[in-house]
């Protein structure tokens, strides 16, 4: 008879289902609501997703608190939603 540990070992392992790919989103629609940002936004946007900073790191470039960093990134988020939604 198998021990316990023995039996585990053997169970089968189902692969995770694939995930749908999201929606296909327009580069150049993008750069262009990126651009639409004010400096100050759009600082935080390429800090946070391209240079891949911390809210930490960007507020001690930026000369403010990690708290302001992540408002702007908020607002700024929303208004690339609103940009890119009224490109569609």
């Amino acid at each position: 008879m198998l021990s316990a540990a023995a039996c585990r070992r053997t169970e089968v392992v189902q692969p995770a289902p694939a995930i749908p790919p999201g929606p296909r989103l327009d580069d150049r629609q993008l750069a262009r609501c990126v651009q639409a940002l004010k400096e100050r936004e759009r600082s935080v946007v390429v800090m946070s997703f391209y240079d891949d900073r911390t809210p930490a790191e960007a507020a001690r470039a930026l000369g403010t608190s990690e708290a302001n960093i992540r408002v702007i990134r908020h607002r700024a988020i929303q208004q690339l939603r609103a940009c890119m939604g009224a490109a569609s």
